[in-house]
């Protein structure tokens, strides 16, 4: 078998292992290429990379090994140290062999990261290149090598031949596995003006990419210590808070606990002047302080095995109902913790009788006694904006953000907040169960799923860790950051570009640069990765898309079939020797830029050996 993998990223390393695993066991000839411009790692998670970019997984949880929890389709298991583990048992020899300009603050980062700490990204990036010499050396007599080249072409010849194109080589394969990750877009009409306003007026435009790619621009914003430089930063999720840190202690700025744990941020001379917003114009919430032991989550209530085996049974449930039992999982936690914390004369017991009996469990809640004060209120947690008006927001932001890092720092088993709103990352698996099976009509899955609990999800439980909560909330005070306000809005003037809220009007700010602080959309039809034109041009693509009444909605999603990530063609077939899984095929599968995580049966190793196992069939049969 000849197969190529086209990305070096985790999903491509791991597919990688599962091969070799196979081929160990079933002796069967093997040949792989992988491929990636990048490097081994990927884009992402490359060791020289700006040690001030962390991950927002603590290391415990991070892991490209199988183990004894995962629900394998018959690749042998392949055992092997998480992230944590790795930085202890592994690091301190291994590392010392590397050259990178990182190796020496790697090796003492890896001394000392603890199991509730955050890696750098660049670390991780070193368990990824760790991970592929040890799969190579376990590989007995298959032939691994790796290209740092970018596949332009693929053409469909056969169920064992596929034409693929990288620079001026051409190579003809049995099997193709495409582990892609975010794919820069072409501009849309808006990002076009921009670009140009910036380069007929000597100003920087940085569109939606990797903050880490974008390191290097960022150099262009110089500081005028008299006038300072200003930047506009919009978006408020992860990537903002990558750029901030690369603005602020990337550029030598420090932070200073006081006595009672604030901090008091100390200014290098060199920062601009941030100013950030959103359309929600708040910031993702401070990730919990994880209390949880290696594989210990929340054990449903509502969305039980039951449960999801009733929908399944009858092949649908309605999104609102999903949505009510999503939100009465977390509520559940909320209150079962308030009440054993401050409500000693309520009967926990009886009252989480009372919630299990009516999935309504505010309302069980209110009847129990708990104060009003005190009940759980979505509508304030989704849009913090309510609280406040356009006199009142500086402070408010500040108060907010504090409590937001001290809400954190209280813990996801005895924090009453925090341990709810990491019922969101507990439940990702009868989450994926709802999404993988199908039992959302189209019109839930669009109008409830990815446009209203989507977002909510993403709002309230993929944040950053609770420190960098804290950091922003320093650099408000220090007035190096700005929270512009809610809807966003950011046009051109002569002298740069001008930032507003629409909601408080009169907060309106002026910078020179102007930085798109997303991720790239999921969105195919204007990915600007040659590869992914090559197949859309070669009809080898077909887009997913949701039927809403009379209307086709595309997801942006390339459609895969769901059980093995076979790549469908335009005219509706799945090729039996390519596929695709990963980001690209957001929207259509949920949530794919997790990190693999160690026993709790993990999505992505049961995906990538079912993805195997498929390609490995096939081609078996194929010869036969």
């Amino acid at each position: 078998m000849k197969i190529a993998i086209i990305g070096a990223g985790p999903r491509g390393l791991m597919t990688l292992e599962r091969l070799v695993a196979r081929h160990n066991r079933d002796h069967f000839p093997l040949s792989v290429t992988l491929y990636d411009p990048a490097g081994i790692g990927g884009m992402v998670w490359q060791p020289e990379q700006p040690l001030a970019l962390i991950m927002n997984t603590i290391p415990i949880q991070i892991t490209l090994f199988t183990d004894a929890s995962v629900t394998l389709s018959g690749g042998p298991l392949t055992t092997g140290p998480n992230l944590y583990e790795w930085s202890k048992q592994v690091a301190p020899d291994w590392l010392p062999k590397q050259t990178w300009s990182t190796t020496q603050a790697l090796r003492r980062e890896a001394a000392q990261l603890s199991e509730r700490g955050y890696a750098t990204r660049a670390l991780y990036g070193a368990y990824n290149q760790w991970f592929y010499e040890f799969v190579r050396s376990q590989a007995a007599d298959a032939d691994i090598t790796f290209q740092p080249a970018q596949v332009t072409d693929l053409q469909w010849q056969s169920p064992t031949a596929v034409r693929l194109t990288a620079g001026r080589q051409h190579t003809t394969v049995n099997g193709v596995v495409m582990a892609l990750g975010y794919s820069e877009n072409k501009l849309t009409d808006e990002q076009e003006k921009f670009a140009r306003h910036a380069a007929q007026n000597d100003l920087l435009y940085i569109p939606q990419r990797n903050p880490a790619d974008a390191a290097p621009l960022l150099k262009k914003i110089e500081v005028n210590n008299k006038n300072g430089e200003r930047v506009i930063l919009r978006g408020l999720g992860l990537s903002f808070f990558d750029y901030v840190t690369l603005l602020t202690t990337g550029r030598g700025g420090t932070f200073a606990a006081d006595k009672d744990g604030r901090l008091t941020y100390r200014p290098a001379g060199n920062e601009p002047h941030i100013y950030a917003s959103s359309r929600g114009g708040f910031p993702y919430r401070a990730k919990g302080y994880n209390q949880k032991a290696d594989g210990e989550e929340d054990v449903p209530q509502f969305l039980t095995p039951a449960k999801l085996a009733e929908w399944q049974a009858a092949g649908h449930v309605s999104g609102l109902t999903f949505w009510h039992l999503l939100q009465a999982e977390v509520e559940y936690v909320y209150y079962s913790l308030l009440v054993q914390e401050q409500y000693p004369a309520i009967d926990l017991a009886q009252l989480q009788a009372a919630m299990r009996a009516t999935a309504h469990p505010t309302r069980s809640a209110n009847q129990f006694g708990v104060p009003a004060a005190q009940l759980w209120d979505w509508p304030s947690l989704i849009n913090p904006a309510q609280n406040t008006n356009a006199a009142s927001f500086p402070r408010y932001i500040q108060d907010y953000l504090t409590r937001d890092y001290t809400e954190a720092a209280r813990g996801t088993k005895t924090g009453p907040l925090t341990s709810a709103l990491e019922v969101f990352r507990d439940m990702r698996d009868p989450i994926r169960q709802v999404v993988e099976k199908g039992l959302l009509s189209d019109t839930d899955y669009w109008q409830i799923f990815l446009k209203e609990f989507q977002p909510i999800n993403d709002f309230l439980s993929i944040g950053p860790p609770a420190h960098r909560i804290q950091e922003l909330a320093a650099l408000v005070s220090a007035g190096i950051v700005t929270l512009v306000g809610p809807a966003m809005t950011v046009e051109t003037e002569p002298l740069g570009f001008t930032v507003r809220s629409l909601k408080y009007p009169a907060r309106q700010y002026r910078a020179s640069s102007l930085i798109e602080a997303r991720l790239p959309a999921v969105n195919y039809p204007t990915a600007d990765n040659p590869l992914i034109q090559s197949l859309n041009k070669n009809g080898l693509l077909q887009p997913h898309t949701l039927h809403l009444n009379d209307q086709v909605q595309p997801t942006g999603a390339i459609s895969v079939d769901r059980q093995t990530d076979a790549l469908i063609t335009a005219a509706g077939d799945p090729l039996a020797n390519v596929y695709l899984y990963g980001v690209p095929t957001e929207g259509l599968h949920w949530l794919t830029t997790a990190s693999p995580r160690p026993d709790v049966n993990d999505v992505t190793l049961k995906e990538t050996d079912a993805l195997v196992n498929a390609l490995v069939g096939q081609l078996t049969r194929s010869e036969d």
